[in-house]
């Protein structure tokens, strides 16, 4: 909102009484006074803010280009820790991951991959906190509450080709019972 001098100022500028009614400035005549001056709107809001307005366009492409790179970065990070292809491209997809272009995504499959890489092979058995404690240095890591325990859980679910865990209970519990990881009661509600 502009103070009353302000607006007298905008008001002969446009050659109006704008000042006193109290209504918008029509951007029309704002543009028509500028031009008179070598200016256009755009240019003035520049000058006053001190910096050149970049398109939404190219925004729009420049963060799409990041998410797509992203993107590639993520799926060969989980695919070099022996994620299928396929199953990748489902898991970032899936509404609870991080928008990729902004390297959440990335620092997250970081972490999937390797916890990925650190499961037991068929057969033998894990707890759930002691993968947590070695992979990510925190037995509470791949519990329900953490971004990481909630991911590798969907992840293993999309591989298992099973219902996507929503929060802890038996679809979570499942991914990860199939996974090789057995939990103990660390913290109430947790135990399977």
């Amino acid at each position: 909102m502009l103070w009353l001098p302000e607006r007298r100022q905008v008001g002969l500028l446009l050659g109006t009484p704008w000042e006193i009614s109290g209504k918008p400035v029509n951007l029309k005549m704002l543009a028509e006074r500028l031009a008179e001056h070598d200016l256009s709107v755009r240019r003035l809001v520049e000058l006053i803010d001190g910096a050149p307005i970049e398109e939404n366009r190219t925004l729009r492409e420049l963060a799409e280009a990041d998410a797509a790179q992203e993107r590639a970065h993520v799926t060969a990070t989980l695919v070099e820790a022996g994620v299928d292809r396929d199953a990748v491209a489902t898991w970032l997809v899936d509404s609870a991951s991080p928008r990729p272009g902004q390297g959440a995504l990335a620092a997250l499959a970081d972490i999937v991959a390797a916890v990925w890489r650190g499961l037991p092979p068929a057969g033998e058995h894990v707890r759930l906190s002691k993968l947590a404690a070695d992979i990510v240095h925190d037995a509470h890591g791949l519990d329900p509450s953490e971004p990481a325990g909630r991911a590798v859980a969907r992840l293993a679910a999309v591989v298992q080709g099973t219902e996507r865990p929503l929060r802890s209970g038996p679809t979570w519990r499942q991914a990860w019972g199939r996974s090789e990881c057995t939990a103990t009661a660390s913290r109430p509600g947790y135990l399977f």
